[in-house]
């Protein structure tokens, strides 16, 4: 027991290493996915043209959702204001619902690294299963962390068609809204602080013709959650044990 309990433990710190290796040299952010109906009150109407600054506020809600500016309910040129928010002015995009006119469903949630949104997502970025977006419009939350050792900056590049907002630690650094094609905005933040910082990039396509994304970042992004399948935390807890084990084994 004692020969079998070292060797697995040996293996278990291999695996460890490896794991932790390679979920630190993946770039990836946690998609919560849904769909917005096809008659949904912000969809299927005008068309922007162009990036669309303002229409929501610089500070994500405490249930880390944008909240709609007066500007941007207002509007009543290109796509028009923005009808799908709550009492507090949160934007409901990204939520299962039922709105005054369509409904917002969840689809899914996955796992998607940043070089699949630099490249992947750029074009017939539709829901599952439709041939376009006319019967169906796709809205995503992506979430992640990342480490910042030293104060310095972080680029963020983003390009969307339609709506797409990044926030850094609940603050505003790329406002890309707006019903237009795939639009690039970039924003490069100078003395961000040591330490974990989060995001939250919100996409939403809301015309019938045309979706996608593209993503990128100067630093290694981390979903909240882990990979499914054996934690690396339950992997170190087993190899404790058997240290243990060996110890309490040794002293008789």
């Amino acid at each position: 027991m004692q020969k079998l309990c070292i060797h697995l433990s040996i293996v278990l710190c291999l695996v460890c290493s490896l794991l932790s290796s390679a979920q630190a040299q993946t770039s990836s952010l946690l998609g919560n996915y849904y769909i917005l109906s096809s008659n949904h009150v912000d969809t299927g109407r005008g068309v922007d043209s162009a990036i669309v600054s303002g229409l929501v506020n610089s500070t994500l809600s405490s249930n880390f959702l944008p909240t709609v500016s007066t500007f941007g309910m207002n509007r009543t040129t290109g796509s028009g204001g923005i009808k799908d928010v709550n009492a507090n002015g949160e934007l409901l995009w990204w939520g299962a619902h039922t709105a005054t006119a369509g409904n917002v469903t969840f689809d899914k949630s996955q796992t998607d690294t940043v070089a699949t949104l630099a490249s992947a997502y750029a074009s017939n970025f539709y829901p599952t299963g439709k041939a376009n977006n006319s019967t169906g419009y796709r809205a995503v939350h992506w979430q992640g962390t990342f480490n910042q050792n030293a104060v310095g900056s972080v680029t963020f590049t983003l390009g969307p068609d339609d709506d797409s907002w990044l926030f850094l630690d609940g603050q505003l650094v790329v406002d890309d809204g707006g019903v237009h094609a795939n639009q690039s905005a970039q924003n490069v933040l100078n003395n961000i602080s040591i330490g974990s910082h989060r995001i939250d990039l919100f996409f939403a396509d809301r015309h019938t013709t045309g979706s996608g994304i593209t993503f990128n970042s100067s630093v290694v992004l981390t979903p909240p959650t882990p990979e499914p399948g054996i934690s690396i935390f339950a992997l170190s807890a087993f190899g404790i044990l058997c240290a243990v084990r060996i110890r309490k084994t040794a002293r008789k």
